[in-house]
């Protein structure tokens, strides 16, 4: 009998199914959680390009209501989609939730990217970025130029006597060749990409500001 007792006092308890935790159902929840992001990411990004489209085409049957404020916010949108879309893969499961916690949520990093891009292309059409001598930060070709304005020696943006000032023409004002709306919408998707880019810009011109 006490052989008994001894051995069954000597017998580990059984773990309690409440206590138990399922195998994998850290990186099972991850999946999920990775799922229904990819899910909104893919469906946010055929908005995106459905109206991208559609800013094309109204481009093409009415050039005279082209703008290229728009396609770069757009463009931005998408930056921002492409990265947001790069983290959920790297990221924490905690960060993961928070994501994915509501719609908004998982959507204000495209908004974020749409506005970065839209300030780039204030910074481009505000001739910060281009420039020779100080007209601007860089001396580069690699920056768009756009239709009507002025952006090089120290002459601040000079805009053609036959372009109206107001906000149709602000948002609808035009690169000046096919290679500086391709460069336009590049930067543009590098703005929603990278935030460093723009925070870089607005960084430097900080600092150079008159204390």
């Amino acid at each position: 009998m006490n052989d008994k007792l001894g051995s069954s006092s000597n017998t580990p308890p059984e773990p309690s199914a409440a206590n138990e935790t399922p195998p994998h159902s850290d990186q099972e929840e991850r999946r999920s959680i990775v799922e229904t992001l990819i899910r909104r990411i893919f469906t946010s990004q055929i908005v995106i390009l459905a109206a991208f489209l559609v800013s094309v085409l109204i481009g093409v049957y009415f050039p005279e209501r082209l703008g290229a404020f728009n396609l770069a916010f757009l463009c931005g949108a998408l930056g921002g989609s492409m990265s947001l879309l790069k983290r959920i893969r790297i990221e924490k499961i905690g960060i993961l939730k928070e994501i994915e916690s509501s719609l908004v949520t998982t959507l204000m990093p495209l908004l974020y990217g749409g506005v970065l891009a839209s300030v780039a292309y204030l910074l481009f059409l505000g001739c910060v970025l281009t420039g020779d001598g100080e007209g601007g930060l860089f001396t580069s070709n690699l920056f768009p130029e756009f239709a009507g304005l002025n952006c090089s020696g120290n002459s601040a943006a000079a805009v053609d006597s036959t372009q109206s000032l107001d906000m149709k023409s602000l948002l609808q004002m035009k690169p000046r060749t096919i290679q500086d709306f391709a460069k336009l919408l590049v930067w543009s998707v590098l703005a929603g990409y990278s935030e460093k880019f723009v925070d870089g810009i607005l960084r430097t011109l900080e600092r150079q500001s008159p204390k």
